[in-house]
């Protein structure tokens, strides 16, 4: 079960790195969630602060919800709001993950 759970994270994180278009050798695995976690919400405020029209554009393309994302978007508090895109963007990613296992190509 544990191995399960790595690979779901390689491959969750393989996402995150394809849909921010990131560098993947500067980008590997993370030990555990919290660590990508912790990764892609520092990615999501650097976006929030320099170039939110990318932020949204990612958001997008990895189709997070709308109507989360407005939600998220209308606290106060940035760092707040990073981290919970963060959740958002990963709760997406994971079930794209769990549907590629459940339908394997």
């Amino acid at each position: 079960m544990a191995e399960e759970r790595k690979n779901d994270l390689e491959l969750c994180n393989s996402l995150v790195v394809k849909d921010f278009k990131l560098d993947e050798g500067q980008y590997p695995a993370p030990h555990d969630y919290e660590e990508l976690r912790d990764r892609v919400s520092r990615m999501v405020s650097v976006l929030l602060d320099e170039d939110f029209e990318k932020l949204l554009l990612i958001l997008y393309r990895i189709d997070v919800s709308e109507v989360e994302v407005k939600k998220t978007l209308a606290m106060g508090n940035p760092g707040e709001i990073a981290s919970n895109l963060a959740d958002l963007i990963l709760d997406r990613e994971m079930k794209k993950v769990e549907t590629r296992k459940k339908y394997p190509q």
